[in-house]
């Protein structure tokens, strides 16, 4: 494991938009992130609308002078946690397979689902659960006179 640590990490984030159109009632996401002091959320000059900006200490960052999604909050990073098996494929040569999962951060991890109907309304085709899910990569490894030495992902 100490070979593949840090290798082949992806951070994540999410956009999503700063427009609430929920109309009569806000959306139930940006309610509650704006219950737990993620979001604040004032009326829009937009009909029916509210818009939310992030508070300072959620994390959160705004991009400015953008037409699509225009909030973005890092949800954590997808990472190597575990190595499931070792093949030796030459006599100096190996594959292992490396199980990688998400390493949430605390504010998305805690309020994942509300992110999740958020990034998927701004972006519906995005492939935010795919991105997420837990995957398992081949990793090659060379033997070289000091030592094993990992070469990449295949």
């Amino acid at each position: 494991m100490r070979l593949v640590q840090g290798q082949g990490a992806q951070r994540i984030e999410l956009d999503f938009t700063s427009l609430d159109f929920g109309t009569t009632n806000q959306h139930p996401s940006y309610q509650e992130l704006e219950k737990a002091g993620i979001l604040v959320c004032h009326r829009a000059p937009e009909p029916g609308a509210r818009k939310c900006v992030p508070s300072s200490t959620s994390g959160i960052r705004v991009i400015k002078d953008y037409l699509g999604p225009d909030l973005v909050l890092f949800a954590g990073t997808v990472a190597p946690t575990a190595v499931t098996g070792v093949t030796e494929t030459g006599p100096n040569s190996a594959t292992a397979s490396v199980q990688f999962s998400l390493q949430a951060a605390p504010t998305y991890e805690q309020h994942q689902a509300a992110f999740q109907v958020l990034y998927r309304s701004a972006n519906p085709t995005g492939p935010l659960i795919e991105r997420i899910q837990p995957s398992v990569r081949l990793a090659a490894f060379q033997r070289y006179d000091d030592g094993w030495r990992f070469q990449g992902f295949q």
